[in-house]
């Protein structure tokens, strides 16, 4: 298999450098990956798991009430992509996110880490436009 481009490998490095930085961090704090999980960490993931399931609830009456009408308006198309992206969100960018914190992003795959980061900045720019 070839070598990824010097861009690719500067860009691994230095999201590694950054994930070191933060676990050094974290060490520093005494909050290592082998620390039960507290109570902050319970509130953030129930309360993530609440998002997940309300949003995917929500987000489906939305995209099945508005793709039943025959006539769609701009407003229309607009508030259906919006659920959708919305959707995706509720299905795929929460939960890894649940995962991501859970793991006190002790991410040990590159692309696993690029992958998290990409979602939650393309969903931002696609919920934007």
């Amino acid at each position: 298999m070839a070598n990824p481009p010097p861009k690719i490998r500067r860009c691994s490095a230095h999201l590694r450098e950054e994930i070191e930085r933060e676990k050094r961090q974290l060490m520093e704090e005494g909050l290592n990956s082998t620390t039960p999980v507290n109570g902050e960490m319970v509130a953030l993931l129930s309360m993530l798991s609440l998002f997940t399931v309300v949003g995917t609830v929500g987000n489906g009456l939305v995209l099945f009430v508005f793709s039943r009408v025959r006539d769609k308006t701009t407003a229309q198309l607009f508030i259906l992509t919006l659920a959708l992206i919305d959707l995706f969100t509720c299905l795929v960018i929460i939960p890894f996110t649940m995962f991501v914190e859970f793991t006190r992003y002790d991410i040990n795959y590159d692309l696993l880490c690029k992958l998290y980061q990409f979602l939650i900045t393309s969903k931002f720019l696609c919920q934007r436009s």
